[in-house]
Formats: structure tokens, C-alpha cells, sequence
């Protein structure tokens, strides 16, 4: 019997509707995955951002066990403690070199740059990477920032940091001789003291002032780079709000706060959070622990050396990072208690600063010695 293969019709393709629904389909997997991969990426950069933050907590110890102290935070013209950092960071050949810097003079005197070292905002006339300050520092940024890793400041040729020093739960001046921070975990202020010329390291505070305990208080939090972002909560500055340090009400920065993550129309904002890695000043490297994360963050004055209310911020969902004095990290959310941001500092105990914080939770974990009860949670 002879058999005959079966005919075959004409091939029919998609039809227009058959075509639609698969690319709908597609679009929703899309639509389904995007944000895993998102989170998956965010998780990873949080995780290298923890990673920066640790080594930095243990560089603090490091430093404490070689000088038998912390390092100070805005020390001579107003030097931030990442320098003191460097040679516990790996980053001993930049420490040298900026310790050795002459720049063609030898100024000794007391209140001036020690030494030829230009002051923290100055270049000293040399380009990248030939001046004390002139440097990009890859372990002070953090990979979720806005602003990139290569970024530089509002000081030609030096880069921004991520990472800031704790003034505590007080707005104190930063930077006025012989107001040293009081409360928070670094010492400051130490211009026109001889002891503290900037090579001849003047000591920070010891491990036995943090009487709170290195694990419940805070030393070190995130900072987003401010630069061109002045209108943002994240990383902008209100100024001028008003008061000195004592009777700065914390609640009037609050009320900075406008919708989409801006300032209310009208406010007087400046974009330096961050920008210069070594500058001490609290609006470049600090923060204190009196508005939550990611909150307005606020200086009384227009003056890049002042401090009243200056929030940490950064771009992980819902808070930052911060190294507690034990080198641990944690992670501090946006609604974390803050007391009763309605006091200042003044109606509060009378400007004495001594004694539990007015400022909750979040106060106390920034107060060194203020006998607060802090969860380890």
C-alpha cells in the first residue's frame, strides 16, 4: 500500500492580538522583577556602605590603643578627625605626606595653620593630589549616593565624605576656643590651645569619658553630599533659623520641612553637607543627634562654622548607618524617638549641659555621659 505524507497547510504566524498579550505579559514580568533587582542593588551597596563604615569604627580603635585616646573632631583651623584616620585606613603614604607638608614656610604660630598647612578649605596652591587636602578618597563614599565616587567638593581638587563625626544631642559653636563639645563622642575646639597644633596630635577624648558606653553611643553616621542639591532634605542646609546653640528650638527646623523631600519655599539653603573631607566644621563632616535621619537638617546662622540641628542622612530606605563607639554598625531609622523637639538646650536645664538628654532616644545615643538607658536593640 502506497502511503502519502500528510499535506501541509500554509504556516500562520501571530496574530496582532496573540502579539499584544505576549508583549503585556512581558511587560508585567518586567514590571515584577525591576524592583527585586533594584533592592538586590541597594542591598548590595548598603552592605559595601556598612563594610566602609565598620573599618572606620575599627580605625577609631586603632587609633585609641596607638594614642590612648579617640581622635579629636575640629582641632586647629578646624581639621576633621578623617585625617587622624588615615594611617589606620590604609591610607598611610597621604598621612605622611600631608604630616610632612611644608609648602614653602614654617608658620609656628598658635591660631594659624601649623607648620605651612593650609587651613582644611584651602589648596595650598597645588593641584590634585600634590596638596595636604587635595585628595579623593574612595573609603569616605558611600556607593548609594547621589553624587558619584569621584565627585569633588566646593574646594577645588578635594573629595566629598560620606561619613560624619558626633557632636552629640548639643548644638554647641564647633570650632570657639575652649567650648569643647561636651556631649558627644569627640572632643573639639581646640584653637588657641597650644597643646593642640595640629602635628603635634593633640589627643581626643579617652575610652573612660564615654561613660554611657562605646556600645550605646554613637560616633559616627552618614552624611549625604550636599552638592547641588541645596533645596533637599537630603543633603541640603537651612540656615539662619534663628537662636544661638543654647536656645535654638529644634522643632523650627523641623518646620523646614515642604513637600517631595524639599524645603518650604523661602528657605534659606545652602548645598555643603559633605563636601570637604577635611574640613571639621559640623555642615561638612558632623552631625548631632537632635532631629532624626534624614530629617531638615539646620545651622541658627548663615555661617559655615556654626551648629544647631544638623540631621545624618544618606539614601538607604528608611534611616541610616551609624558605628556606635564599639565599632559596631547599626542601623537608626527615620522615626526613631526624639523627645520633645519643642525645647532648646537652655529651657531645657538651663544651658548647663550635663544630665540626661531632652531629645529621646536619639539624643541619649549621642550623649556621652548622659546616664540615659539605650536599648543594645
Amino acid at each position: 500500500m502506497t502511503c502519502f505524507p500528510f499535506a501541509r497547510g500554509p504556516r500562520r504566524g501571530f496574530t496582532l492580538v496573540e502579539l499584544l498579550v505576549v508583549i503585556a505579559i512581558i511587560g508585567t514580568l518586567v514590571g515584577l522583577l525591576l524592583p527585586a533587582v533594584q533592592s538586590a542593588r541597594e542591598a548590595a551597596r548598603r552592605s559595601s556602605c556598612t563594610n566602609k563604615m565598620r573599618q572606620l569604627g575599627i580605625a577609631l580603635h586603632n587609633h585609641h590603643d596607638t594614642y590612648q585616646s579617640f581622635p579629636p573632631h575640629t582641632t586647629n583651623w578646624r581639621y576633621s578627625a578623617h585625617q587622624r584616620l588615615l594611617p589606620f585606613t590604609e591610607n598611610n603614604t597621604m598621612y605622611d605626606f600631608q604630616m610632612n607638608w611644608q609648602g614653602g614656610q614654617s608658620n609656628l604660630a598658635i591660631g594659624n595653620p601649623p607648620n605651612g598647612q593650609p587651613a582644611p578649605w584651602d589648596t595650598g596652591g597645588a593641584g590634585a593630589n600634590q596638596g595636604p587636602w587635595n585628595f579623593i578618597i574612595p573609603g569616605l563614599r558611600c556607593p548609594s549616593d547621589a553624587n558619584g565616587p569621584n565627585e569633588t567638593g566646593n574646594v577645588t581638587f578635594q573629595g566629598c565624605s560620606n561619613y560624619g563625626f558626633s557632636h552629640g544631642d548639643c548644638g554647641v559653636y564647633s570650632e570657639s576656643t575652649g567650648n569643647e563639645n561636651s556631649r558627644g563622642f569627640f572632643r573639639s575646639g581646640a584653637i588657641g590651645n597650644p597643646a593642640g597644633t595640629y602635628k603635634k596630635r593633640p589627643p581626643g577624648l579617652t575610652m573612660a569619658a564615654i561613660t554611657d558606653g562605646t556600645s550605646k553611643t554613637v560616633a559616627i553616621a552618614e552624611n549625604a553630599v550636599g552638592k547641588n542639591n541645596a533645596n533637599s532634605i537630603i543633603g541640603g542646609v537651612a540656615r539662619n533659623i534663628g537662636g544661638g546653640w543654647q536656645d535654638f528650638v529644634p522643632a523650627n527646623c523641623m518646620a523646614r520641612a515642604g513637600s517631595n523631600g524639599s524645603f518650604v519655599a523661602g528657605t534659606d539653603a545652602v548645598d555643603w553637607r559633605g563636601q570637604r573631607w577635611a574640613d571639621g566644621g559640623t555642615v561638612y563632616t558632623g552631625f548631632q543627634t537632635v532631629t532624626p535621619p534624614n530629617s531638615p537638617a539646620c545651622i541658627a546662622t548663615g555661617g559655615d562654622a556654626d551648629g544647631a540641628a544638623l540631621a545624618p542622612s544618606g539614601y538607604h530606605p528608611g534611616g541610616v548607618n551609624v558605628v556606635m563607639g564599639d565599632s559596631s554598625v547599626r542601623f537608626v531609622a527615620n522615626n526613631i524617638d526624639t523627645g520633645n523637639l519643642s525645647l532648646s538646650w537652655q529651657a531645657y536645664n538651663g544651658a548647663n549641659p550635663v544630665g540626661p538628654s531632652p531629645y529621646g532616644v536619639w539624643g541619649a545615643m549621642g550623649s556621652r555621659a548622659g546616664r540615659e538607658s539605650v536599648s543594645d536593640e
